[in-house]
């Protein structure tokens, strides 16, 4: 989920970038649904998943060709630390280990992490406009498709999903030492096919969830230290099938 930042660059460069994630989730959607406990007894689902994320990635950009093209090309190594609870069950589980890394959005799982035990392709698109001439005001959007394949001990495949990540940034201050921006971010996620499989009932296959979310950001760049300092925080609301929580953001990157 952390696919928040511009989406452009205009000199060749190499970017290494350090991200802590926390995320929260302790109220439920659709609170009718109910699910059978070990008698076969319908219980609430009420619960709480928090996960902390410590992430680090490198970045490279070459430089622009063919009238402002560039390709670049990255690779994500993150450190999760999961729990999950419930006012019934009590703690129900939670780890800490590598997560699943990426490599140009490409999902690789690790042998002994906390990954979910599937595969995810991903296909991504990102887009920064700059409606005024000052590039005092900038709009930002990153869309992403996510394709899971079957979950390995219980052959149960995810539904798809789409994501939409957007900000709108204003920069108050932009001088040769520092160019600061404040702005609206928020995020969108909508599961766009059913998950099946063996153990999976009707009722299920037909649920769709949806997450939305909006919030505020800044960023604090320094042009010559080649350093930028992030924060930015996301409250969901009117989520469908799923938790509904919080995200706390801050992220560092040194250029070189």
């Amino acid at each position: 989920m952390e696919r928040r930042k511009e989406c452009s660059q205009t000199l060749a460069s190499s970017t290494w970038q350090a991200s802590n994630v926390r995320l929260v989730a302790d109220r439920r959607r659709d609170a009718g649904r109910v699910e059978p406990d070990d008698a076969g007894d319908t219980l609430p689902v009420t619960g709480r998943h928090a996960v902390l994320l410590f992430m680090k990635s490198f970045t490279w950009a070459s430089p622009t060709f063919g009238g402002g093209f560039q390709a670049s090309a990255s690779a994500t190594i993150p450190i999760a630390s999961n729990n999950l609870s419930t006012e019934v069950m009590g703690n129900v589980s939670g780890g800490t280990g590598l997560g699943d890394s990426y490599f140009i959005r490409f999902s690789s799982g690790a042998s002994d992490n906390v990954r979910s035990g599937y595969w995810t392709h991903a296909l991504s698109s990102g887009q920064t406009f700059y409606p005024m001439k000052s590039r005092r005001l900038i709009l930002s959007a990153f869309e992403m498709y996510e394709s899971h394949t079957a979950q390995a001990g219980t052959d149960i495949h995810p539904g798809q999903t789409l994501d939409l990540d957007y900000s709108i940034m204003g920069v108050p201050v932009d001088v040769e030492k520092a160019r600061w921006q404040l702005g609206i971010a928020g995020y969108e996620q909508w599961q766009t096919t059913g998950t099946f499989g063996p153990a999976v009932s009707s009722d299920a296959f037909a649920t769709r969830y949806r997450v939305n979310a909006i919030g505020a950001a800044t960023s604090l760049t320094l042009p010559k230290q080649s350093v930028t300092l992030g924060f930015r925080y996301f409250d969901e609301f009117a989520n469908r099938s799923t938790f509904e929580g919080y995200s706390l953001q801050i992220a560092a990157s040194v250029s070189f």
